[in-house]
């Protein structure tokens, strides 16, 4: 895409005119930007190392949008199956923490239920054989649902349960620009949310750390530390920072308020997160 729309201000840029703002006002303007055929959320990426020109693009496009074959929008892949079986269940979510990880077991404890799965793909046990009441899901296949179909878990009554504590899947799972300081107070400071997001870009603080933006809200950043630096470096195959633009995340961790009221969350496993 050559040019987009700002919503920040109701412009239309070009690649050539975006790239030439000032740091400070294009860091923030690159959080809001959007197709300016179907408004689809979009993104701008800065020139590579590896000598990539800059380019806006939007991940997806919506429907017959002109630029959406222009583009490789290899996002939602072949969710038919997978979409039906969630929006048509009422079985408990198990999250799998496992894929993509180094970890050989892993179990989730769901009331009085323990169940796990090792890494060669067998089957669930249970200690009370009642784990065929529940649907066993990857991070990145639900975050591709929640891409293809924004408000998926809207009005879901499944249940996940996370840290011993059990949420409703449509209060678990919030896109990032509904995260507002009126959100952040009706909630308890100890629950968890799986915050999904378009990232805008991210930016380094040092040689360990980085802050991850997202797109449509500038109130809201995701802190990747020393603890998951070098594990989300290799796991998400990142040569540098700007690849990460026009990706997409979803980070299951506590929110986070600071002095200047930008809310946050610094993900403590890398487990917990995946980035499509």
């Amino acid at each position: 895409m050559d040019i987009i729309k700002c919503t920040l201000d109701d412009k239309i840029y070009k690649v050539s005119d975006f790239e030439q703002l000032e740091e400070s006002d294009l860091a923030k303007k690159r959080r809001f930007l959007e197709c300016n055929k179907c408004g689809g959320m979009g993104f701008f990426r800065k020139a590579s190392k590896s000598g990539q020109g800059a380019c806006f693009g939007a991940r997806p496009h919506l429907d017959n949008c002109d630029f959406s074959s222009h583009e490789n929008d290899n996002i939602n892949g072949d969710l038919t199956k997978e979409y039906k079986e969630l929006i048509n269940s009422d079985k408990e979510i198990v999250l799998d923490f496992e894929y993509g990880t180094v970890k050989n077991q892993h179990v989730v404890e769901i009331e009085n239920n323990a169940i796990s799965k090792n890494n060669n793909g067998g089957k669930y046990s249970s200690q009370n054989g009642t784990a065929e009441s529940s649907i066993y899901r990857r991070l990145s296949t639900l975050l591709r649902n929640l891409v293809y179909q924004e408000d998926f878990f809207k009005d879901s009554k499944q249940r996940i349960t996370f840290n011993k504590y059990t949420y409703h899947a449509g209060n678990f799972f919030i896109q990032a620009s509904y995260i507002t300081q009126d959100y952040f107070q009706k909630i308890n400071e100890r629950s968890y949310r799986a915050v999904w997001s378009m990232i805008s870009h991210a930016n380094s603080t040092d040689e360990k750390t980085f802050w991850i933006n997202t797109g449509g809200n500038n109130k809201f950043s995701i802190l990747i530390d020393n603890q998951v630096h070098d594990d989300f470096i290799e796991r998400f195959k990142v040569n540098e920072l700007e690849d990460l633009s026009g990706k997409y995340i979803l980070v299951i961790s506590q929110l986070k308020n600071s002095s200047n009221n930008k809310i946050y969350s610094i993900p403590k496993d890398i487990s917990y997160i995946t980035v499509i």
